[in-house]
């Protein structure tokens, strides 16, 4: 198994575990009952803790969804709902932190240890996904030459989209946060947990989602500025059915 897949595969099921409330850990790292009641506890209190987080931040990006489907952009509620999305982010991570600081208290670093190389045989080299430092959506990416031609755009249109969309900054910020993920990644893998530098990553990497949020914006004033509201109307309509099409695609693949 490579470090890296194997760093990503213990940290996710480490926290998966513990967020859905699953203790069938005990007799391979020998908890103790006392243990076990304290592992009921935190993952109760976890996916508590996370639920709502999570609820507040759907709530915030259906929101910005919403401005975002307007030709006419509301700067007030996209900063509003930008803000919120933020905050939400924020804590998440030190929920994560909390999380894996609390783990450390009850088992000892043996049991960390073959817990963590229980989950890892278990989920295998799962990706964390625990950062969620893109969730990007159809509406975060600015539209691809398909998508452009069917909206009538012309090729000078697409290259001023190219121009005033930021994309290079944006793979930037987001190859910052693929690093500063790693790097958190490895750190949650060891007992021994430096808390001080997960503070600076954890600060690091909402600084990094946060760059992504105003990239995300700035690429939404320049479809604006770029297309007319017919061809951003017709885009709005041409997006949806991509996402139809994908959505069936998917169900269609769960079948087999």
């Amino acid at each position: 198994m490579r470090p890296i897949n194997r760093t990503r595969a213990i940290w996710a099921s480490v926290l998966a575990v513990l967020v859905a409330g699953s203790c069938a850990l005990a007799e391979p790292v020998g908890v103790t009952p006392a243990q076990k009641d304290q592992l009921k506890a935190l993952a109760l209190e976890t996916r508590e803790k996370t639920m709502r987080v999570r609820d507040e931040l759907r709530r915030a990006r259906q929101e910005l969804f919403q401005v975002y489907r307007v030709y006419e952009l509301d700067e007030r509620k996209a900063r509003a709902a930008i803000d919120r999305i933020s905050k939400s982010q924020l804590a998440l991570l030190n929920l994560h932190l909390d999380n894996q600081l609390d783990l450390r208290r009850v088992l000892t670093e043996a049991q960390f240890t073959g817990f963590c190389q229980r989950m890892s045989r278990r989920f295998g080299h799962g990706e964390a996904g625990m950062l969620h430092f893109g969730d990007e959506g159809p509406l975060d990416r600015l539209p691809d030459k398909d998508l452009l031609q069917a909206v009538g755009a012309t090729p000078e249109q697409g290259g001023r989209l190219v121009r005033l969309g930021g994309l290079r900054e944006k793979g930037r910020v987001i190859e910052k946060l693929r690093r500063d993920s790693r790097q958190m990644i490895d750190l949650y893998s060891r007992y021994d947990l430096d808390t001080p530098a997960a503070r600076k990553l954890i600060d690091s990497i909402h600084q990094g989602q946060s760059d992504l949020a105003a990239a995300n914006h700035k690429a939404q004033q320049a479809l604006r500025s770029v297309l007319t509201q017919q061809q951003f109307d017709r885009l709005q309509e041409e997006t949806a059915k991509r996402i139809k099409a994908q959505g069936e695609h998917r169900r269609r693949f769960k079948r087999f």
